[in-house]
């Protein structure tokens, strides 16, 4: 007995991190610089880059998704210190799929997250753009009832990763602080898993390791450093659209859920 508790306890001292957050709040490029990290080997879109067709397996095991890093996402085989990955929380199943997969690991090792939000109303126009660019959907219009279905999507969101940070600890915040306070909010993330914040990950866009970029084309394609003064023109872009539809939806349940939103984007929410 006592030997098999020692092996646990050195299993449990493997790392994992796991970068969640709704679709294009900032999951992409915010793995991709803790991914610079010469310790930090991270997945990108396991759930989605399994296959098209169905809902995969969750991982049973750690050991298997690490032989997967390299395999099927495009991960060195170098070992460090901490392995994970990113995730989006809002195609069918996704959710579900990383719950699973967080449970079944958690024999395996340590694990933290990092969760990253973003004003719905901002994330809903970088859809509605990526539509039109990138995935197949040139003629996509924006309209009141898609608006709301897209609000709804990132309020069960938030719900789902408040309950994974409290189940498992790790950071929460926004992506107006990722871009504001880059330093402040990498140090924490790094700092739940072991690690120090290292100035060079933010030049992340400079490594030729583009193709692993999974999630946002943008980053994959053509990755560039974080950019306040962007961030400032989409949010402009949001409330002058949220002003012109405000008369076609139910303000009352956009303004609850854009407050709650709101409520974490100066701080961060640090667990464990």
């Amino acid at each position: 007995m006592a030997s098999n508790q020692k092996v646990y306890k050195m299993m449990r001292n493997r790392k994992f991190l796991s970068v969640l957050g709704p679709s294009r709040s900032g999951t992409t490029v915010l793995a991709a610089i803790v991914d610079a990290h010469p310790q930090v080997k991270l997945a990108f879109e396991p759930f989605q880059s399994q296959t098209a067709d169905a809902i995969p397996d969750s991982y049973q095991d750690l050991d298997n998704f690490e032989s997967d890093m390299t395999t099927k996402y495009a991960c060195t085989a170098a070992k460090v210190d901490v392995i994970g990955m990113k995730n989006t929380i809002g195609p069918t199943g996704a959710s579900d799929w990383v719950k699973a997969t967080l449970m079944n690991f958690e024999k395996d090792a340590s694990i933290k997250m990092a969760l990253i939000v973003r004003d719905p109303a901002e994330t809903y126009l970088s859809n509605v753009d990526g539509d039109k660019k990138w995935w197949g959907n040139p003629d996509r219009k924006v309209s009141a009832s898609d608006l709301i279905f897209h609000f709804e999507l990132v309020a069960a969101a938030l719900v789902e990763m408040k309950l994974l940070l409290e189940k498992y600890g790790g950071t929460l915040f926004s992506y107006k602080m990722l871009v504001t306070y880059p330093n402040v909010v990498l140090s924490a993330i790094m700092s739940s898993v072991g690690l120090e914040f290292q100035e060079a990950q933010l030049n992340y866009y400079k490594l030729n390791e583009h193709n692993k970029y999974w999630g946002d084309v943008g980053v994959n394609t053509n990755p560039q450093p974080l950019a306040l003064e962007k961030y400032s023109q989409r949010r402009e872009e949001a409330e002058i659209f949220m002003a012109s539809i405000s008369n076609q939806i139910d303000q009352v349940r956009i303004d609850q859920i854009r407050r709650e939103i709101r409520e974490i984007e100066n701080e961060i929410v640090i667990i464990g």
